[in-house]
């Protein structure tokens, strides 16, 4: 019985640490090339959103950091700006855009933006905590 929750418990815990992708795990998957699916789960999906990001030139290039833009078939959905230090991006999907930041411990973060009355972004800081994964 000991055996099947150890199993049940590793199983979890293996689930929860693929879910919140690492700084370090995001770029490792993009050094692989210049053009990288990367796929998301966005609050109210049940799937990940597979995103076809493809690398361009800047002008922080010489600097370290890389910026990509994102298509979701032959729709342009977002930008991507990392380095070994941060990361940077926005999705734009379904009429609603999301904000992709790292925390001080490195750890993924997304949260949805919405539009106030006067047209100004605010971060909804109660977004529900989203799965993302490589792929």
């Amino acid at each position: 019985m000991k055996a099947i929750f150890r199993f049940l418990f590793l199983l979890i815990g293996l689930q929860v640490l693929k879910a919140q992708d690492n700084l370090q795990a995001i770029n490792q998957h993009f050094a692989q090339s210049f053009s990288v699916v990367w796929s998301i789960t966005l609050p109210h999906m049940r799937e990940p959103l597979p995103i076809h990001w493809q690398e361009r030139q800047g002008a922080f290039n010489s600097k370290g950091y890389r910026s990509f833009v994102g298509y979701h078939g032959e729709t342009f959905v977002g930008t991507l700006t990392l380095s070994e230090q941060t990361l940077f991006g926005e999705i734009l999907y379904a009429g609603k855009a999301y904000v992709l930041t790292v925390s001080d411990k490195g750890v993924l973060q997304l949260t949805q933006e919405q539009k106030t009355h006067c047209g100004a972004a605010i971060q909804n800081k109660n977004t529900p905590k989203a799965s993302h994964g490589v792929g």
